[in-house]
């Protein structure tokens, strides 16, 4: 896979930065942070149980403390009734889920926050604003770097495509949790 380090390097990110990382269990975000863990980037994982799936959720945060244990990594859980989020503000459960966890991410101290977002996200994300009827300024994609509301959110892995990053995991014989809902 192409440098990590370089992509992040062109986000404005500082050699030895420490990092966030935003953690779900799925392989996306565990190339994530095998890739962030293997440079000089101290990272945090960040973990947001959005309790969605029963047991299935529990076990992927369960999965997620023993790879930070494993990695000898620190972490921060946080479990959110995403649903009765969602129910309460008469908005979608994506839109509950996303602002559950800008709420972890502003409880922690200011730093950046790395997500795993991947080319095959950017499309996706491109279609659904081209169907929301989006100008063209709203059709940009997702940025590398953006910031939200002093929430600095950085995605290195935009340039690979999903098939891409569980390639990578097999060769690198690594484990991650499937998600059935997503």
């Amino acid at each position: 896979l192409p440098s990590i380090k370089a992509t992040l390097a062109a986000t404005g990110i500082r050699p030895a930065q420490p990092l966030y990382v935003s953690v779900s269990g799925g392989a996306d975000s565990i190339a994530l942070l095998h890739l962030l863990h293997q440079t000089d980037h101290p990272c945090h994982i960040l973990h947001l149980n959005h309790q969605l799936r029963g047991t299935d959720s529990d076990q992927d945060q369960q999965f997620v403390e023993t790879l930070a244990h494993t990695l000898q990594l620190p972490i921060t859980t946080q479990q959110t009734d995403v649903s009765a989020l969602a129910s309460s503000h008469s908005i979608s459960i994506e839109m509950a889920g996303r602002k559950a966890r800008h709420e972890l991410f502003r409880s922690l101290p200011t730093g950046p926050i790395a997500l795993g977002h991947h080319a095959d996200d950017q499309v996706e994300t491109f279609l659904l604003r081209l169907m929301r009827g989006a100008g063209r300024s709203g059709l940009s994609g997702m940025q590398p770097l953006q910031i939200i509301n002093g929430l600095t959110l950085v995605r290195p892995l935009l340039h690979l495509h999903k098939e891409q990053l569980t390639e990578w995991l097999k060769q690198h014989e690594l484990t991650w949790r499937e998600d059935a809902s997503n």
